[in-house]
């Protein structure tokens, strides 16, 4: 299998892009829910899911800046569940929820969260337990 990693680095740490576009996604999410934008609008649910984003791109951002393997799986299953909660809310929340392209697209980051969690986490090259850190390729 090859390895997952981009063949270059920035500042000595591999570039691992389905987390960066993640993260990238978890702080949209977060700031759609800080604008009350969206099914969830101005509601406990969508203050709770912003939160939840949030600390999933803190665990990305931590994974990406200590050279953990196992914190970025983290991170990765947390996207998966946090993008799972918002197509429920999507789909409870909005009266026409199939109309909405929010949903779709809840589905896809989904999916891709939960794939790039089981490529990295049954990847036999990665390191695993105490001192999992990332190398250079």
């Amino acid at each position: 299998m090859p390895p997952l990693n981009l063949s270059w680095t920035i500042w000595g740490r591999p570039v691992k892009p389905v987390s960066l576009a993640l993260s990238i996604t978890m702080l949209v999410l977060f700031w759609s829910s800080a604008v009350n934008i969206g099914p969830t609008g101005d509601s406990p649910w969508g203050d709770v899911l912003g939160g939840m984003a949030v600390g999933t791109f803190l665990l990305l951002v931590l994974g990406w800046v200590r050279r953990s393997q196992s914190t970025n799986e983290l991170g990765l299953a947390a996207a998966f569940y946090i993008w799972g909660i918002r197509v429920w809310l999507d789909a409870l929340l909005d009266p026409m929820p199939l109309r909405n392209s929010g949903i779709y697209m809840a589905v896809c980051w989904m999916i891709v969260s939960g794939g790039a969690y089981l490529l990295e986490r049954l990847d036999p090259s990665i390191p695993r337990g105490k001192g999992d850190t990332w190398t250079p390729q």
